[in-house]
């Protein structure tokens, strides 16, 4: 991916696959890249979720926040602990919802919706940063869920969905503007501090 092409992309993963190769090569280069940008990234992601995560998620959230900040040994893993008990209940709950209302629509996918965005939270605890920002897409669809289940047309979903299939722009478009806010310009070099102009 071109700067042309981070600066107007809509689509999140590939903005993430040039950018975790860039970190990567600054990596090889013995620079030190901040690859806790992509799980800052995840959080912001999570974030826009709030509405459909219990205190549970919300807590494990603000963890990996915490963690992104210190890098504290042992913060992750307090996040996945915190999130493991809460993620059996969101899948219990769509479960409930199906053998209860099984015509019921938009009680079901808003149920799908919950339990897609305690998978992000999930994810977003992940060991590997570049793995945690892979959350995006099941943010994405917990989003999409919401708007089927509230009437709205989402472009490039049949009307019947309730799975995993992601349409292009919505949310994914909020993503890609979300992932450049906090990352800038990966494509300009950031001046090194301390060091005056000839």
């Amino acid at each position: 991916m071109d700067e042309h092409g981070w600066l107007t992309s809509d689509d999140p993963a590939a903005m993430l696959r040039s950018l975790n190769a860039r970190l990567r090569a600054a990596q090889r280069r013995g620079e030190s890249p901040d690859f806790e940008c992509l799980r800052r990234f995840a959080c912001a992601c999570c974030r826009r979720l709030w509405p459909l995560l219990d205190d549970d998620h919300r807590q494990s959230v603000e963890m990996i926040e915490a963690y992104t900040r210190t890098l504290t040994p042992g913060g992750l893993r307090e996040a996945r602990r915190k999130r493991w008990a809460a993620g059996n209940r969101a899948s219990n709950e769509v479960s409930r919802i199906d053998n209860e209302t099984p015509n019921d629509r938009p009680a079901r996918l808003l149920a799908w919706a919950r339990n897609i965005a305690s998978s992000a939270v999930w994810k977003a605890a992940d060991k590997s940063p570049a793995r945690a920002a892979t959350c995006h897409a099941s943010a994405a669809q917990a989003v999409h869920s919401v708007r089927l289940a509230e009437g709205e047309v989402v472009v490039g979903l049949d009307p019947g969905f309730i799975g995993y299939r992601l349409p292009v722009g919505g949310e994914l478009a909020a993503q890609a503007a979300l992932l450049r806010g906090i990352v800038g310009n990966p494509f300009v070099a950031v001046p090194v501090a301390g060091i005056a102009d000839a």
